[in-house]
Protein backbone atom coordinates (compact mmCIF):
# COMPACT_ATOMS: atom_id res chain seq x y z
CA UNK A 1 0.00 0.00 0.00
CA UNK A 2 1.33 3.41 -0.94
CA UNK A 3 1.65 6.18 1.62
CA UNK A 4 -0.92 8.33 -0.16
CA UNK A 5 -3.38 5.39 -0.20
CA UNK A 6 -2.79 4.84 3.49
CA UNK A 7 -3.38 8.50 4.35
CA UNK A 8 -6.51 8.57 2.26
CA UNK A 9 -7.72 5.35 3.89
CA UNK A 10 -7.01 6.78 7.36
CA UNK A 11 -8.94 9.94 6.55
CA UNK A 12 -11.85 7.85 5.26
CA UNK A 13 -11.87 5.67 8.40
CA UNK A 14 -11.83 8.74 10.67
CA UNK A 15 -14.62 10.27 8.64
CA UNK A 16 -16.65 7.05 8.97
CA UNK A 17 -16.14 7.10 12.75
CA UNK A 18 -17.23 10.72 12.91
CA UNK A 19 -20.36 9.97 10.88
CA UNK A 20 -21.20 7.19 13.34
CA UNK A 21 -21.17 9.67 16.22
CA UNK A 22 -17.64 9.33 17.63
CA UNK A 23 -16.07 12.66 18.50
CA UNK A 24 -12.99 11.40 20.33
CA UNK A 25 -10.11 9.19 19.29
CA UNK A 26 -8.23 7.25 21.95
CA UNK A 27 -4.45 7.51 21.41
CA UNK A 28 -3.78 3.90 22.42
CA UNK A 29 -6.48 2.66 20.07
CA UNK A 30 -5.15 4.81 17.22
CA UNK A 31 -1.62 3.52 17.80
CA UNK A 32 -2.90 -0.06 17.73
CA UNK A 33 -4.85 0.71 14.56
CA UNK A 34 -1.71 2.10 12.86
CA UNK A 35 0.29 -1.00 13.82
CA UNK A 36 -2.40 -3.20 12.28
CA UNK A 37 -2.38 -1.07 9.14
CA UNK A 38 1.37 -1.57 8.87
CA UNK A 39 0.83 -5.34 8.93
CA UNK A 40 -1.98 -5.07 6.41
CA UNK A 41 0.30 -3.18 4.00
CA UNK A 42 2.30 -6.38 3.53
CA UNK A 43 -0.73 -8.56 2.59
CA UNK A 44 -2.31 -9.31 -0.77
CA UNK A 45 -5.22 -7.22 -2.04
CA UNK A 46 -8.03 -9.55 -0.86
CA UNK A 47 -6.32 -10.25 2.43
CA UNK A 48 -5.77 -6.53 2.72
CA UNK A 49 -9.49 -5.71 2.43
CA UNK A 50 -10.51 -8.37 4.98
CA UNK A 51 -7.78 -7.41 7.42
CA UNK A 52 -8.59 -3.73 7.05
CA UNK A 53 -12.31 -4.29 7.68
CA UNK A 54 -11.52 -6.46 10.71
CA UNK A 55 -9.05 -3.91 12.00
CA UNK A 56 -11.50 -1.05 11.54
CA UNK A 57 -14.29 -2.92 13.36
CA UNK A 58 -11.92 -3.75 16.19
CA UNK A 59 -10.88 -0.11 16.47
CA UNK A 60 -14.52 1.05 16.42
CA UNK A 61 -15.43 -1.41 19.19
CA UNK A 62 -12.46 -0.42 21.31
CA UNK A 63 -13.16 3.29 20.81
CA UNK A 64 -16.84 2.76 21.70
CA UNK A 65 -15.80 0.86 24.82
CA UNK A 66 -13.45 3.65 25.92
CA UNK A 67 -16.13 6.27 25.30
CA UNK A 68 -18.75 4.35 27.32
CA UNK A 69 -16.24 3.79 30.12
CA UNK A 70 -15.48 7.51 30.22
CA UNK A 71 -19.22 8.33 30.29
CA UNK A 72 -19.80 5.92 33.19
CA UNK A 73 -16.82 7.29 35.15
CA UNK A 74 -18.01 10.84 34.51
CA UNK A 75 -21.56 10.02 35.65
CA UNK A 76 -20.19 8.34 38.78
CA UNK A 77 -18.13 11.44 39.60
CA UNK A 78 -21.16 13.69 39.16
CA UNK A 79 -23.30 11.52 41.45
CA UNK A 80 -20.59 11.42 44.12
CA UNK A 81 -20.29 15.20 43.93
CA UNK A 82 -24.05 15.57 44.37
CA UNK A 83 -23.88 13.28 47.40
CA UNK A 84 -21.11 15.35 48.98
CA UNK A 85 -23.06 18.58 48.38
CA UNK A 86 -26.20 17.08 49.93
CA UNK A 87 -24.28 15.87 52.99
CA UNK A 88 -22.74 19.31 53.46
CA UNK A 89 -26.11 21.01 53.16
CA UNK A 90 -27.57 18.63 55.73
CA UNK A 91 -24.73 19.36 58.17
CA UNK A 92 -25.23 23.11 57.73
CA UNK A 93 -29.00 22.94 58.14
CA UNK A 94 -28.91 20.66 61.18
CA UNK A 95 -26.31 22.87 62.88
CA UNK A 96 -28.44 25.95 62.34
CA UNK A 97 -31.56 24.11 63.47
CA UNK A 98 -30.25 22.61 66.72
CA UNK A 99 -28.43 25.76 67.81
CA UNK A 100 -31.29 28.04 66.80
CA UNK A 101 -33.79 25.83 68.62
CA UNK A 102 -31.62 25.77 71.73
CA UNK A 103 -31.22 29.56 71.70
CA UNK A 104 -34.99 30.04 71.34
CA UNK A 105 -35.62 27.59 74.18
CA UNK A 106 -33.21 29.46 76.48
CA UNK A 107 -34.81 32.81 75.56
CA UNK A 108 -38.27 31.34 76.21
CA UNK A 109 -37.09 30.11 79.58
CA UNK A 110 -35.70 33.56 80.43
CA UNK A 111 -39.03 35.22 79.65
CA UNK A 112 -40.82 32.95 82.15
CA UNK A 113 -38.02 32.77 84.70
CA UNK A 114 -38.25 36.32 86.02
CA UNK A 115 -41.93 35.96 86.85
CA UNK A 116 -41.71 32.50 88.45
CA UNK A 117 -39.04 32.99 91.14
CA UNK A 118 -36.30 30.91 89.47
CA UNK A 119 -33.11 30.97 91.62
CA UNK A 120 -30.59 33.69 90.74
CA UNK A 121 -27.85 31.07 90.32
CA UNK A 122 -29.70 29.64 87.30
CA UNK A 123 -30.44 33.05 85.80
CA UNK A 124 -26.80 34.14 86.13
CA UNK A 125 -25.42 30.94 84.59
CA UNK A 126 -27.77 30.61 81.61
CA UNK A 127 -26.50 33.59 79.57
CA UNK A 128 -23.21 31.76 78.97
CA UNK A 129 -25.11 28.85 77.40
CA UNK A 130 -27.06 31.32 75.26
CA UNK A 131 -23.75 32.86 74.18
CA UNK A 132 -22.45 29.42 73.09
CA UNK A 133 -25.62 28.79 71.07
CA UNK A 134 -25.46 32.19 69.38
CA UNK A 135 -21.76 31.77 68.56
CA UNK A 136 -22.51 28.32 67.17
CA UNK A 137 -25.22 29.82 64.94
CA UNK A 138 -22.72 32.45 63.77
CA UNK A 139 -20.16 29.72 62.95
CA UNK A 140 -22.75 27.80 60.92
CA UNK A 141 -23.79 30.95 59.05
CA UNK A 142 -20.16 31.81 58.22
CA UNK A 143 -19.59 28.19 57.14
CA UNK A 144 -22.46 28.59 54.69
CA UNK A 145 -20.65 31.57 53.17
CA UNK A 146 -17.37 29.66 52.96
CA UNK A 147 -19.20 26.83 51.19
CA UNK A 148 -20.55 29.26 48.61
CA UNK A 149 -17.13 30.84 48.05
CA UNK A 150 -15.39 27.46 47.78
CA UNK A 151 -17.78 26.36 45.03
CA UNK A 152 -16.97 29.56 43.14
CA UNK A 153 -13.26 28.84 43.37
CA UNK A 154 -13.76 25.25 42.21
CA UNK A 155 -15.83 26.45 39.28
CA UNK A 156 -13.02 28.79 38.19
CA UNK A 157 -10.36 26.05 38.49
CA UNK A 158 -8.77 27.53 41.61
CA UNK A 159 -8.73 24.21 43.44
CA UNK A 160 -6.21 25.20 46.13
CA UNK A 161 -8.33 28.14 47.27
CA UNK A 162 -11.49 26.04 46.94
CA UNK A 163 -10.04 23.33 49.17
CA UNK A 164 -8.93 25.92 51.74
CA UNK A 165 -12.44 27.43 51.84
CA UNK A 166 -14.00 23.96 52.13
CA UNK A 167 -11.70 23.10 55.05
CA UNK A 168 -12.66 26.37 56.74
CA UNK A 169 -16.35 25.52 56.30
CA UNK A 170 -15.81 22.06 57.81
CA UNK A 171 -13.89 23.52 60.77
CA UNK A 172 -16.64 26.08 61.36
CA UNK A 173 -19.35 23.41 61.31
CA UNK A 174 -17.37 21.34 63.80
CA UNK A 175 -17.03 24.47 65.96
CA UNK A 176 -20.78 24.97 65.67
CA UNK A 177 -21.47 21.46 66.98
CA UNK A 178 -18.89 21.93 69.74
CA UNK A 179 -20.65 25.21 70.63
CA UNK A 180 -23.93 23.33 70.90
CA UNK A 181 -22.34 20.78 73.21
CA UNK A 182 -20.76 23.44 75.40
CA UNK A 183 -23.96 25.49 75.53
CA UNK A 184 -25.93 22.40 76.52
CA UNK A 185 -23.38 21.56 79.19
CA UNK A 186 -23.58 25.13 80.55
CA UNK A 187 -27.38 24.95 80.67
CA UNK A 188 -27.24 21.57 82.41
CA UNK A 189 -24.72 22.89 84.94
CA UNK A 190 -26.89 25.96 85.60
CA UNK A 191 -29.97 23.86 86.28
CA UNK A 192 -28.17 21.24 88.37
CA UNK A 193 -26.44 23.86 90.53
CA UNK A 194 -29.57 25.94 90.99
CA UNK A 195 -31.98 23.20 91.88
Amino acid sequence: MEVSEFISQLKQDLSDLKNQGSDNVNIDSLSEYLSEQEEIANLSSLEHEHAHARSLEHYKAKNEYELKKWEIDNQHSIEMFKSVILSGQTALKSSLLVNGGAAVAILGFFSKAWSNNVPDVVLKALPSSLLFYVMAILCAAIATGFTYVSQGYFQHDKDTLGKAMRIMAIVLIICSYVGFGMGSFQAYAAFSNGL
